[in-house]
């Protein structure tokens, strides 16, 4: 028992904040103990307005405004972009709040019976932010909570908040509750379109039908300041550096209570992303009618575009070729007086840390993996946006781009009945998003540095700034010399009337895309680097469960620095696709629509904030279906106007208003599931088994993709867990392919049916009735993919042991019905 005089006013201000256990003696499925519940639900008002204003001073001249307003909100535990799991978002009510406000003033001028101009300006602002819900920040605040230590940079914490406290390691919870929540919070970020000027014209003479036009915009991109602003405490007790003499208890949460802590980090600005670009298009274009029976339709559509760039130049970005490793930081290593021992950790008495340059040693172990001072440039490889000789934001000038385009289509038989079309164009993605091709480089050295101090009380941090270390941390880049995102889209495809005053359209229909951006980590540790002897760490003691290497920042290529993340144009994807289309047109109160599609998409990476696993094979390990690949989806469609009753009984008011004037309309989706990756994680053994920062990959030993019996529970199987295997041998990396399962498809009906009832003349009451999901169908959405290996020590067996997997995890909605009364007038 501690002793209340020994509580340390700002530890118990933390401890404080967390609510009062709800649910004691709670168990998840999974066996895990909990103590407190909260529902999750999130509200999400919209709102939508719209203006128009037409004027019309002559036949030639047409003038009209648009103006909308459009708000979302998200509000509750559980909002978008707020930090994941369950223990970060249970305490903390937070509102994710988007605008979208624009406005166009257009102007169509007829020139003649066959020209037409059509101008349009426009100006449009969106914004989006994290903001706290009402009362959230009054429960937050140092004031409130009466915390009292100093903050390192307190003019970074304008919502005036307690720090964060995230580490709670010692713990046998698995889900342990955090003080947490996102860089961005309390902020609000804003994008502008300013403005943007499109011209269109068009001219027909003959069988021709020419269009020129041209599209400019000013774009700038502003995201909510970031970093860690508060300062975020670590009170873990399992580390073995953290002695009872340093503060330790034993008990995170008495580590708290006390102010004695493992570690505390504050970021030492709170940088803005405000990112600007120009955007220029234009194109001419000839639809050329042949004869009648060909059709021809070509052009060109050529582009231009700035980079994007931070307005004030306070960014910076890592250049591989300018590393100079001669002049890399260097850290204190760890060193064992009397030599190493071959198969023991090295006793503390003999423990030093040693600066590699002069050999020195330090009693000071604490020092081990810190930068050694005077040694190093610590922009070292780093451009930074005000440097002249750097190119504008960070890459070099892009060139014209140009797009051709082509198509035709051709009546085989002149009646109309068989018709061939096919098309073929480039396209290139010029407008990118700002986020992750520029606008996080504000974060990078020298525009903010992380101050991270190690065993100290909370009350004297202000104190303890002198000892403050400096760690090697991650950097954001761009490559310097890029392509611009390129699509080749091409279709071949027949359409043929059928009778029945139906059409049957079959087409193949192809994209390739090459160029595209995808997240690579340029400085990960490299397979096999923590079992190469050369590696070992003197106070670690290699043993089944442990390879006993050196820290990760001792075996990074780009010394003196942690994950170095580049956003590459390297990566491709393709599309091929059959696509077969059955239409019914409108006619006898019926019709319908028929559509399937058998396809493959592939890709090496999800978007351009995707890492790929690099420097492994790149194809082998990177390349499979998309995350949204689905490769069978089959809909229906249909309306139906149900004969009025009224003309088969007599014809009276009553029987009109109950029977006549219904329709009935609906949709039918049969999709296949889309494709997911595998998960793997090993205990008992060796659990680094790749000796690699990349995770290791299961073997695979069969097609997992099969149905299975149902668990004893009832449950259904979707993956087949005995098809994996753990890679026995160190340094084995696995064979499982990105992607290789799929998830449950969906079968889902929807049905709508309504009546029209014309009270007066011009007065109309409609009713309508909507079922979503009418067959109440369980259509799975996520299944469990995480592998457990576990070894038995005694047997040397490795088995699966998370009962879970291939279960499914979460589902779609269930039957939603809803109703409505309209009343026009």
């Amino acid at each position: 028992i501690i002793p209340r005089a020994r509580f340390n006013a700002s530890g118990a201000a933390i401890l404080n904040y967390f609510a009062l256990p709800n649910a004691l003696g709670g168990r998840t499925l999974a066996g895990n103990a909990f103590n407190y519940v909260i529902q999750k639900s999130v509200d999400v008002p919209k709102q939508s307005q719209v203006v128009r204003f037409d004027f019309k001073p002559n036949e030639k001249d047409t003038f009209f405004v648009n103006a909308q307003w459009w708000t979302a909100d998200n509000e509750g535990f559980d909002t978008s972009g707020w930090p994941g799991g369950d223990n970060n978002r249970w305490g903390i009510s937070s509102h994710y709040l988007y605008r979208d406000n624009g406005m166009s003033l257009n102007w169509v001028r007829l020139i003649s019976p066959s020209m037409v101009n059509e101008v349009s300006v426009g100006v449009r602002h969106d914004s989006e932010g994290f903001v706290p819900s009402t009362g959230e920040i009054d429960r937050l605040t140092r004031t409130a909570l009466k915390y009292t230590a100093p903050q390192l940079f307190p003019g970074n914490n304008t919502l005036g908040t307690i720090p964060r406290a995230t580490g709670w390691g010692g713990l046998s919870q698995t889900t342990v509750a955090n003080i947490n929540w996102l860089d961005r919070w309390g902020e609000i970020g804003q994008d502008y379109i300013l403005p943007s000027i499109t011209d269109n014209f068009s001219l027909s003479r003959r069988n021709h039908n020419y269009k020129a036009g041209f599209y400019l915009e000013r774009i700038r991109n502003g995201e909510a300041p970031g970093g860690n602003w508060t300062g975020t405490f670590n009170f873990s007790s399992n580390d073995s550096n953290y002695t009872a003499a340093l503060g330790n208890t034993g008990h995170p949460y008495a580590n708290a209570l006390l102010g004695s802590f493992r570690s505390y980090a504050e970021s030492s600005a709170r940088p803005h992303t405000d990112l600007e670009r120009t955007l220029m298009q234009w194109y001419v274009q000839d639809q050329w009618k042949v004869n009648r029976r060909v059709s021809l339709n070509y052009g060109a559509r050529m582009g231009w575009y700035s980079q994007w760039s931070q307005r004030n130049l306070d960014a910076s970005n890592f250049v591989a070729s300018s590393f100079n490793p001669a002049k890399a930081l260097v850290l204190y290593r760890a060193f064992c007086v009397g030599g190493t021992p071959a198969t023991a950790a090295c006793a503390t008495a003999n423990r030093r840390a040693q600066n590699p340059i002069t050999g020195a040693l330090l009693t000071n172990t604490n020092l081990v993996g810190t930068f050694i001072p005077g040694i190093g440039d610590k922009l070292n490889g780093i451009a930074v946006g005000t440097d002249p000789n750097v190119p504008h934001g960070f890459k070099k000038p892009a060139p014209i781009q140009v797009q051709p385009r082509f198509g035709f289509a051709w009546d085989v038989t002149g009646k109309g009945r068989t018709v061939v079309r096919a098309h073929g164009g480039v396209y290139h993605s010029t407008r990118t998003g700002g986020g992750t091709t520029g606008g996080n480089l504000v974060s990078n050295p020298p525009y903010q540095r992380t101050v991270t101090i190690d065993y100290g009380t909370i009350d004297n941090l202000a104190s303890l700034v002198g000892t403050a270390l400096e760690r090697p941390t991650g950097l954001n880049a761009v490559e310097v010399i890029t392509k611009t995102p390129t699509i080749y889209n091409y279709s071949l495809g027949i359409q043929q009337e059928i009778g029945f005053k139906t059409l049957l359209e079959v087409s193949y229909v192809g994209s390739q895309a090459r160029h595209l951006g995808e997240l690579r980590n340029i400085n990960g540790v490299p397979d096999g680097a923590r079992f190469d002897p050369a590696n070992r760490n003197p106070f670690s003691a290699p043993s089944a469960t442990a390879t006993g290497a050196l820290a990760d920042d001792f075996l990074r290529p780009y010394q003196g620095y942690a994950d170095i993340n580049v956003v590459m144009g390297a990566g491709t994807s393709n599309y091929n696709g059959l696509q077969v289309q059955v239409s019914r047109r409108y006619a006898q109160r019926f019709q319908y629509g028929l559509a399937y599609t058998w396809h493959k998409t592939l890709d090496y990476a999800n978007d351009d904030s995707s890492n790929v696993s690099y420097p492994r094979p790149y194809k082998a390990f990177n390349y499979g279906p998309a995350d949204h690949d689905q490769t069978q989806i089959f809909t229906a469609n249909y309306i139906w106007d149900v004969p009025s009753l009224s003309k088969r009984l007599n014809s009276n008011r009553v029987v009109k208003s109950l029977f006549d004037n219904w329709q009935l309309s609906g949709t039918t989706s049969l999709v296949t599931g889309r494709a997911q990756s595998v998960t793997f994680t090993y205990s008992g053994g060796l659990t680094d088994n790749t000796g690699g920062e990349n995770n290791g990959r299961p073997l695979v030993l069969c097609n997992p993709n099969r149905p299975l019996a149902n668990a004893a529970d009832g449950t259904p199987v979707f993956v087949d867990a005995s098809c994996f295997a753990r890679p026995l041998a160190r340094g084995e990396i696995g064979n499982a392919a990105r992607n290789m399962i799929r998830r449950p498809g969906v079968i889902n009906s929807d049905l709508a049916f309504f009546k029209n009832v014309r009270l007066r003349e011009k007065l109309r009451l409609q009713f309508r009735w909507e079922t979503y999901n009418l067959l109440n169908h369980t259509n799975f959405s996520a299944i469990d993919t995480a592998l457990t290996m576990t070894l038995n020590t005694t047997t040397n067996e490795v088995t699966q042991t998370n009962a879970r997997f291939g279960q499914p995890t979460a589902a779609r909605s269930p039957r939603v019905m809803q109703g409505s009364l309209r009343l026009s007038f």
